[in-house]
């Protein structure tokens, strides 16, 4: 938020003054708004820092006698926090009770300069001392907050985490979910005797395949020494699919895979022979249709009824609408009918999107234009018109001499 203060030339705060705020520049560029000046002479602006890292520069004006006057130009600076471990890798020899490790976190930002007053999580996410509960501390003037436990679950490399809460109220992790990324490791063995690293395949989860279309995914091993080598220990691929022992996955799923989920284990194995694996799931879509495939949905026009579907090439597609339908216009479950009495003129943009229960997709834009007047009929709905008009001139005609004739007879 900034403030801007409108003073006359003997500084007697000026109300009632409309003023307009801008980002001229920067990731926010084009950000505006309105505001009056209060008693105090200021009037405020708000807007939300959407547009990524960067330094916008904000400027208002207001006008008088037909003149712009703009005020001086201010800079907002928006930044992304950072948090390191060190050290990301050490080893205790457990025999000569070196059994206590320390890690420090590091909060930075994004120039690098050290936040003091952050409280930092640490986990251990897996090993022998996975079962030590959760610590905390807070960030000294350095910006650092250290965490210290004791080894005492014998052999094997522990994987270590760190977290914090950033002034827009997200986490920031030394990793992203199951990826362990910037992670510390501490191996702990039992004389010289090396300890495997945990080592374990990336990427964490696999993006769905569409039936008819190739798919191809390329492992890479994280935690060990290169170069890794891949295979599938459990469970089974999809049909026509084929993983290379240098981890690239590939293959066109076929139409008996469809609505299938395969559950199957990828290992990794490094360089000095040390495995890890994760468990992987894959989704076979169909390939889901919306259906009209055209953007655009017939207009309806102000205070008729109107009523249209949007239907999915999947019998159990749930729908789900993002966006506004035209007001007095509302959507309904299974085949999304649209239905209603528009009460405003305009046109409106929304989004369908349809979902199976196993998480296939396929989202399409709509536009609904609401008119104020009723269509005028075109030269085709004419000619329709006035063959229906004749057709009924004709009946009446046949039926008045039908009638005539028969009081002739009964006149007889």
């Amino acid at each position: 938020m900034v403030t801007a203060t409108i003073r006359d030339a003997a500084g007697a705060p000026q109300s009632g003054i409309t003023v307009t705020f801008e980002v001229i520049s920067g990731p926010n560029i084009g950000a505006t708004g309105l505001d009056i000046t209060d008693g105090s002479g200021e009037a405020t602006f708000s807007y939300a820092g959407n547009g990524g890292v960067g330094t916008d520069n904000i400027q208002a004006c207001f006008t008088i006698a037909d003149e712009a006057i703009c005020s001086n130009v201010v800079a907002k600076e928006w930044t992304e926090e950072a948090i390191t471990l060190n050290p990301l890798f050490a080893v205790n020899r457990l025999d000569l009770e070196e059994i206590w490790h320390t890690v420090t976190a590091t909060v930075r930002d994004l120039k690098g300069n050290s936040i003091e007053g952050i409280e930092v999580t640490f986990s251990i996410r897996m090993g022998p001392n996975s079962d030590e509960p959760d610590a905390a501390d807070t960030t000294d003037s350095n910006g650092e907050a250290t965490f210290t436990y004791e080894g005492d679950g014998g052999p094997g490399t522990d994987v270590i985490r760190a977290c914090f809460t950033n002034a827009a109220g997200n986490e920031v992790c030394t990793d992203y979910g199951e990826t362990f990324d910037n992670d510390a490791f501490k191996q702990w063995q039992d004389g010289d005797d090396p300890v495997c690293p945990s080592v374990k395949p990336n990427p964490a989860e696999l993006p769905t395949a569409v039936v008819g279309l190739f798919y191809s995914v390329q492992f890479t091993g994280f935690g060990g020494s290169e170069p890794y080598t891949f295979e599938v220990t459990n469970g089974d691929l999809p049909s026509d699919f084929n993983l290379t022992s240098d981890g690239l996955l590939t293959g066109t799923p076929v139409p008996g895979d469809a609505n299938f989920e395969f559950n199957f284990t990828i290992t990794a194995t490094d360089s000095n022979g040390c495995p890890g694996s994760r468990d992987y799931r894959l989704i076979v879509c169909p390939g889901i249709i919306l259906g009209p495939i055209t953007n655009n949905l017939p207009d309806g026009f102000l205070g008729q009824f109107y009523s249209t579907t949007i239907t999915a090439s999947e019998e159990d597609a749930i729908f789900e609408l993002s966006g506004d339908l035209p007001p007095g216009l509302s959507g309904s479950s299974g085949s999304y009918v649209i239905s209603g009495t528009p009460t405003q003129v305009g046109s409106w943009t929304f989004t369908i999107t349809a979902s199976t229960p196993l998480g296939c997709t396929d989202s399409r834009d709509y536009t609904i234009r609401i008119r104020g007047v009723t269509p005028i009929p075109t030269l085709s709905e004419w000619g329709m018109i006035f063959m229906a008009m004749a057709l009924l001139m004709i009946s009446v005609i046949v039926i008045r001499r039908k009638q005539t004739a028969n009081n002739r007879q009964r006149d007889n």
